[in-house]
């Protein structure tokens, strides 16, 4: 965790050496967290309402989150944050995505 953490500085430094790569790897594992998640919607294992590109960035997120809050809260069980944190958004993945109301680009 604290190795990603470090390059996660070097990543987002474009012009340092060891970005490239770094990008590829995350790329390259996102794009492997997505590929199992359309594995496990033809499967049956996830359903069909679930876009699975946005389903990756979700699962990454919450376990990159998770990850960096662990560090600093030792005390904190990361894999049953993960369990209950995952149990829910894979709740949210059952309904239709329905677009928010608010209109962003008049917000700014």
């Amino acid at each position: 965790m604290r190795f990603l953490t470090s390059t996660l500085n070097i990543a987002a430094a474009p012009k340092h050496p060891l970005a490239p790569m770094l990008h590829a790897r995350w790329r390259r594992f996102h794009g492997f967290v997505q590929q199992s998640l359309m594995q496990d919607i033809a499967a049956g294992r996830e359903p069909h309402t679930m876009e699975p590109s946005r389903g990756a960035e979700q699962l990454l997120a919450t376990y990159e989150g998770l990850q960096l809050q662990s560090m600093v809260r030792p005390e904190m069980d990361l894999l049953e944050s993960f369990d209950r944190a995952v149990t829910r958004l894979r709740e949210g993945w059952s309904r239709e995505y329905v677009p928010p109301v608010w209109d962003l680009g008049r917000a700014s």
